[in-house]
């Protein structure tokens, strides 16, 4: 983003669409900052399995209309009860009193899109719909951070790695727990590959790796942490 900044906004975005698009390979002498962002993101996590990819994507379409209860009262309402920060975030972007639609449409776009079949293949619509989401944190960040009347002392930096982190978590673990809770319970052979899908959507939307996890115990205790980090 900084990068985007120096060479102008509008040229930055318009390279970031071509290699999101086409690969990296497509321009022509890539700006260090665009060839090493994308170097990283194109370059598989050693512990990606991506046969689980699809199963998990499959898996995830047998909650069905539950995930929307679960993602709703659960996850989107527990959010705004718990993450003072993340609510100062979207009350200092407006996105809390305009535009409140769009956001919700667009966020159910990108969960059609990485929860579709194929759609975390590196041309998927989830791959790339991804990437853009996290742009656009990265372009928050670096907005609000400059801005006088962001109290860094009382919530931390904009868009951190635990609101990140609770937000991924609440797509995953969360939504497994909550399907259980409607009686919805998918066996351990199904749930696996649906939390290992989640932990390459948020690798792939910047969570540090040691964040992540691959089980629904370990994902709800960092949950817990996560919680206890802001003040309700």
């Amino acid at each position: 983003v900084e990068w985007m900044f120096e060479v102008g906004p509008r040229e930055g975005k318009q390279l970031f669409e071509q290699a999101l698009e086409q690969g990296i390979g497509s321009i022509a002498n890539p700006p260090p900052p665009l060839r090493d962002f994308f170097a990283s993101v194109d370059t598989d996590p050693a512990w990606l399995r991506r046969a689980q990819l699809d199963d998990g994507a499959k898996a995830s379409h047998l909650i069905g209309k539950v995930s929307y209860f679960v993602l709703r009262d659960m996850a989107l309402m527990g959010g705004y009860a718990y993450f003072n920060s993340m609510n100062q975030t979207l009350a200092m972007t407006s996105a809390l009193r305009k535009g409140t639609r769009r956001r919700l449409g667009e966020t159910a776009k990108w969960y059609f899109d990485v929860t579709s079949i194929g759609g975390m293949e590196r041309f998927g619509e989830g791959f790339k719909t991804t990437l853009r989401v996290r742009l656009v944190h990265a372009l928050v960040r670096r907005a609000l951070r400059n801005k006088p009347d962001w109290e860094h002392s009382r919530w931390g930096v904009p868009i951190n790695q635990i609101d990140m982190l609770s937000t991924y978590l609440a797509f995953g673990p969360v939504t497994l727990l909550g399907a259980s809770l409607f009686g919805v319970m998918l066996p351990p052979a199904k749930a696996a590959p649906v939390l290992h899908r989640w932990r390459y959507i948020g690798w792939l939307m910047g969570v540090d790796e040691h964040w992540l996890s691959d089980s629904l115990s370990d994902g709800l205790r960092k949950l817990h942490h996560c919680s206890l980090t802001h003040r309700l």
